[in-house]
């Protein structure tokens, strides 16, 4: 990356666009660039968190080069209820790892009255894609009722899935 009057560019074409009037060779050398008064912005480890956002270069003077920073913040409430919802929503494994993860937590055996105790249309919806589904989604209406008629908690559901999807 390279970086001339605060703003960043990433690629060698991206140098060719904003310089019309310079002729270049094919390839680029770091020396030319700097010629041309841009400066090697040296790429630094993105660090862990919410939401991690590219910051502007700063210049390191020990090491006497620019180099990227980051700036980091934790969600926001609405941020964090979203991100819960897409994973949640991406949660989707084999009627194989949803038994055996039932199986592993204990709760393989409680499936039948589970169902059995939901009132009906859903007793047959949930039987049918107990028996049938190709796939489970956790958020989808009959898991939602089964988590509700086996007394899970919405996070007891989501370990479930994420230990299925090991399987």
């Amino acid at each position: 990356m390279w970086t001339k009057n605060g703003e960043i560019f990433i690629t060698h074409s991206d140098i060719r666009r904003a310089n019309p009037d310079v002729s270049m060779p094919r390839n680029l050398s770091d020396e030319l660039i700097v010629e041309l008064g841009y400066f090697v912005l040296h790429p630094t480890p993105k660090p862990n968190g919410d939401v991690v956002t590219q910051g502007a270069p700063t210049f390191n003077a020990d090491l006497d080069r620019w180099e990227q920073t980051w700036d980091v913040r934790e969600f926001t409430p609405e941020e964090a209820a979203q991100d819960l919802a897409n994973r949640r929503a991406a949660m989707i494994v084999t009627p194989r790892q949803a038994r055996l993860a039932l199986l592993g937590a204990g709760q393989l055996s409680n499936i039948d009255a589970a169902i059995a105790a939901l009132d009906e249309p859903m007793k047959s919806q949930v039987t049918i894609e107990w028996e049938y589904a190709v796939s489970v989604e956790r958020m989808s209406p009959w898991v939602v009722a089964m988590t509700e008629s086996l007394g899970m908690t919405p996070e007891q559901v989501d370990d479930l899935f994420i230990a299925a999807a090991q399987l």
